[in-house]
């Protein structure tokens, strides 16, 4: 091969004030049975445009959005239907809910700062909880 080396490419570090009120999401405990296998690709395209769109609100505007819009809205642990995961513990008493689509299917999330952990993405209404 030769002697070339690859130049070493240094991301940029970001202070804590430039991401802090912006909201980042995780899907590392996203509970796949219950969210993936009933999602379509249309509605997989609606969520990612809908963690775009909330990316780039800060965490004020979002405060103050209607919750059918890009606000939100609490339901607490006893109202949701599946088995939550270990890493929602007894503390936790509400997650956030989200509407991702024109027809206002949720998704719901742990916040923890400004990290959404997002847990479950609701496919058919009700597969989640009860919309009342």
């Amino acid at each position: 091969m030769g002697n070339k080396r690859v130049k070493k490419r240094e991301i940029p570090k970001t202070s804590a004030g430039d991401t802090a009120d912006y909201p980042v999401f995780c899907l590392k405990y996203l509970q796949h049975g219950v969210s993936i296998k009933n999602c379509d690709n249309k509605l997989f395209r609606s969520f990612v445009e809908r963690l775009t769109k909330l990316c780039s609100l800060g965490w004020d505007e979002i405060a103050i959005s209607h919750r059918h819009s890009y606000g939100f809205e609490l339901i607490g642990r006893k109202d949701i239907k599946p088995k939550l995961p270990p890493a929602i513990t007894e503390d936790v008493q509400s997650l956030y809910a989200f509407r991702y689509t024109g027809n206002n299917l949720p998704f719901l999330a742990m916040r923890n700062g400004n990290v959404l952990h997002v847990i479950f993405i609701e496919a058919h209404f009700g597969d989640i909880y009860n919309h009342g």
